[in-house]
C-alpha cells in the first residue's frame, strides 16, 4: 500500500487495524522478502 498505492504509514495502520510499528515491521519484511526473490531490484 505504501510503495504503490503511496499511503502514510499512519493511514495503513489505520485501514489495517494495527498499530504504526506493526505496518513499518511487516513493510520492512515484505521488502526484504521482495528483494530475496528478486535480485537486482531496487526498493
Amino acid at each position: 500500500m505504501k510503495d504503490i498505492e503511496g499511503y502514510e504509514l499512519a493511514e495503513i495502520a489505520e485501514i489495517t487495524g494495527t498499530n504504526i510499528e506493526s505496518v513499518r515491521s511487516n513493510l520492512c519484511r515484505a521488502r526484504k522478502r521482495i528483494r530475496e526473490q528478486l535480485p537486482g531490484i531496487q526498493l
